[in-house]
């Protein structure tokens, strides 16, 4: 099977390059910097496969959900010795693996359980085959670790210069401190690594992400090309023009010749003729995207979302507060999707399981939810804390999940500017209010993500 892909000569010059070497792709939101990078990978193994064909190109991913997207990917492409793995799995299976604390060990992520220092880090890991989060929000002793072996354990070096041509991180403007000094020490094997991010869609910065070490990397002179992917080809032209202007507009702009897509400004008082016009289209909906709706600062967002009767979606808590939400992102998925998801999770999360007997288990599971039938899927995934398990039930019986896991893009409704990430909408609403300062870094990047969300038509909700 083949997938439709006309290269612009930007894409082009990132998929077939002059030399082979460690890279820097600058990808605007939408401008289809996954295909260009899986393009890239295939050449690359292309490239090297007569002279080396034992050696990989890793492709990393921030979520489960771009790792599954690529995997998908590269298999309809026919696609050769590449893998698609986010940060930790690769971690754990390719360089953790290599101590006694993780050898030949099922090691799965307890979200519940905090620790304060290495040491008990370690210990715990040791005692219960589970990984811990940190206390501090700012100290990853998961990468910490993975740091440290790679510049002490010879063995680790060895491996990883043998296996790896080179390693895509993908989202690399989300990347902390200890990530990045990973990837010095991933080049200086002598190992090529290609950084793919948008420091305009760094809104994790609570989390330790650092968008200027993604900025600066350009002057660091063991990146010898810069790439750009400026077309975003998700947004109408007006939509994106407004989003990397950084302000809020004064007056419509619209494209009349495209279905009168564009930018729209509409004072509150006024909106409701918007609203009824949307709701006599069968397939258009509204999506508010604000900064929020708690705190005496978004008292006008709720004032908003009570006026049109909104219902608010969430991702839920249980996955949005988790320190590696992947997998239970996964499993919400699963409980909430079709035989698509069941297939994805079944590939994904339980490859050695029989599929007769992964099916059966996941049958029951959603036929009948109950903490014994996660049990029973835990078995075989592993991947799951036994404190968590009341809390999944609950939330598999939640309003809140099954809206946001079966949003529907024909009705209205509102989410905050972090849970739209990754996700478009035909049609968005921003609040002018929340942007009426764009002075930090925080502000412009949450400004760019809302507004990249649409695809035909932007709306800014003012006074």
């Amino acid at each position: 099977m083949t997938i439709e892909f006309n290269p612009t000569p930007e894409q082009e010059s990132i998929i077939s390059p002059e030399i082979w070497e460690s890279s820097i792709i600058t990808a605007s939101a939408g401008s289809g910097k996954t295909s260009t990078i899986i393009r890239r990978a295939i050449n690359q193994i292309e490239f090297i496969n007569n002279s080396q064909p034992w050696k990989h190109v890793a492709i990393i991913s921030y979520t489960n959900r771009s790792k599954d997207d690529i995997r998908k990917q590269v298999k309809k492409l026919n696609g050769q010795n590449i893998i698609s793995s986010t940060f930790h799995a690769f971690i754990i299976k390719h360089i953790f693996s290599f101590t006694s604390l993780f050898r030949n060990k099922e090691v799965s992520f307890n979200f519940n359980h905090t620790v304060a220092t290495k040491i008990d880090w370690c210990n715990y890991i040791k005692d219960n085959g589970k990984i811990p989060k940190t206390q501090m929000q700012h100290r990853d002793y998961f990468f910490e670790y993975a740091l440290y072996l790679i510049r002490n354990n010879k063995n680790i070096q060895r491996y990883l210069k043998v296996k790896f041509i080179a390693i895509y991180i993908d989202e690399a403007q989300d990347n902390n401190e200890f990530q990045y000094n990973i990837v010095d020490e991933i080049i200086d094997l002598g190992i090529q690594v290609v950084m793919v991010g948008d420091p305009n869609q760094t809104i994790y910065q609570f989390r330790g992400s650092e968008s200027d070490r993604f900025k600066n990397l350009s002057n660091n002179f063991r990146f010898r090309k810069s790439f750009y992917l400026k077309r975003n080809f998700r947004c109408n032209e007006l939509i994106n023009q407004c989003a990397n202007s950084y302000k809020t507009p004064k007056y419509d702009i619209v494209d009349y010749k495209n279905k009168g897509h564009g930018v729209f400004v509409r004072d509150s008082k006024s909106f409701y003729k918007v609203m009824n016009y949307f709701k006599k289209q069968q397939r258009e909906g509204l999506a508010f995207l604000m900064r929020g709706f708690k705190g005496f600062r978004n008292e006008y967002n709720r004032k908003i979302v009570e006026c049109y009767n909104l219902p608010i979606i969430a991702q839920p808590e249980i996955v949005s507060s988790s320190s590696t939400p992947y997998y239970l992102d996964m499993l919400f998925r699963l409980y909430f999707g079709g035989s698509k998801e069941e297939i994805e999770y079944i590939e994904n999360l339980m490859p050695e399981t029989k599929r007769s007997v992964a099916r059966n288990v996941i049958k029951s599971l959603k036929d009948t939810p109950s903490i014994y039938n996660i049990q029973e899927l835990n078995k075989l995934v592993g991947l799951y804390s036994e404190e968590d398990f009341e809390e999944i039930m609950n939330t598999f019986n939640s309003l809140e999940a099954d809206r946001f896991y079966n949003i529907s893009s024909t009705l209205s409704f509102a989410m905050t500017i972090h849970s739209a990430k990754g996700l478009e909408f035909n049609n968005v609403v921003m609040i002018s209010n929340d942007f009426n300062s764009l002075n930090t870094e925080q502000d412009r990047n949450l400004f760019y993500v809302g507004c990249t969300r649409a695809k035909n038509r932007l709306f800014f909700m003012a006074d």
